[in-house]
């Protein structure tokens, strides 16, 4: 058994034990956020040297351990520097506060009216998947 047969093994057991309610999910759920930090960081650490070994081989994409490896690289575009980027970023801003605002006071009953007795538009707002939000103890 390899070592992604073995923790994929861990993830079953706790998956299984948390259904079956052995477990209680919230601990379930911590255990698996610790496994996932812990995860990211040996990533973190070992992607250099996972490079450094992807460049010894000169195909454009290799197969190996079962997956396709091949080179990414990505970059952004930064306006910031533009002043007229910023002026109409500061313009979009200012329209979505107000219309995150418009949409505020109309639900605490505070609706404003413009100078014609018009309600202002308004921001939609579309509610997310709930989730849970996990921080470490101080303990």
């Amino acid at each position: 058994m390899d070592q992604g047969e073995k923790i994929q093994e861990i993830l079953s057991e706790i998956y299984n034990n948390t259904i079956s309610e052995e477990v209680c999910p919230l601990l379930a759920f911590s255990e698996l956020k610790k496994i996932e930090e812990s995860v990211k960081q040996i990533k973190d650490e070992i992607l250099e040297l996972a490079l450094e070994e992807r460049e010894k081989y000169p195909e454009k994409e290799l197969e190996r351990h079962g997956f396709k490896i091949s080179f990414a690289q990505s970059g952004k575009y930064s306006y910031k520097h533009i002043k007229e980027w910023i002026a109409k970023k500061k313009e979009l801003t200012d329209i979505e506060d107000a219309a995150k605002g418009n949409l505020l006071a109309a639900q605490n009953g505070k609706a404003k009216t413009d100078k014609n007795g018009s309600m202002p538009e308004m921001a939609i707002y579309t509610s997310n998947k709930k989730s849970l939000k996990l921080t470490k103890s101080k303990k």
